[in-house]
């Protein structure tokens, strides 16, 4: 935030034209996917990050070909650090949903911090 002579506040510009906060966002949102890909990465799973929004997922986790995974899929996981989903993006998600054998996960922290999965198709808590 700068003061202007005025009075006024403005946000400072970044040098890649975002804002403070659009950057502080952007870190904090970066590193809760990281903070999911090395769950995942210590459970064995193979996992590919989208970087910059490029993707329909965050991330995608590939299961380890254990006996007892065998009938898991690629997760696509988007990751939101409060939860909530956009309309838009629940959109995006319903048309592609068949499209490819992934099952669409949301990644997301509880109030005390912690991990939670949501299966985007049935709406119900995972536990991975």
């Amino acid at each position: 935030m700068i003061m202007l002579r005025n009075g006024l506040r403005r946000t400072r510009q970044m040098k890649d034209g975002g804002s403070d906060l659009s950057s502080k966002n952007y870190v904090k949102g970066r590193a809760f996917e990281y903070r999911v890909r090395n769950y995942f990465l210590k459970k064995g799973y193979y996992v590919l990050r989208a970087y910059a929004s490029k993707g329909i997922y965050d991330l995608l986790a590939v299961p380890p070909n254990h006996e007892e995974v065998k009938d898991r899929w690629t997760l696509g996981i988007q990751c939101k650090t409060n939860g909530y989903l956009p309309p838009k993006e629940r959109e995006r998600f319903s048309e592609v949903i068949d499209k490819w054998c992934i099952w669409p996960v949301l990644a997301f922290k509880d109030e005390k911090k912690q991990l939670r999965f949501k299966d985007l198709r049935t709406q119900e808590m995972l536990v991975i």
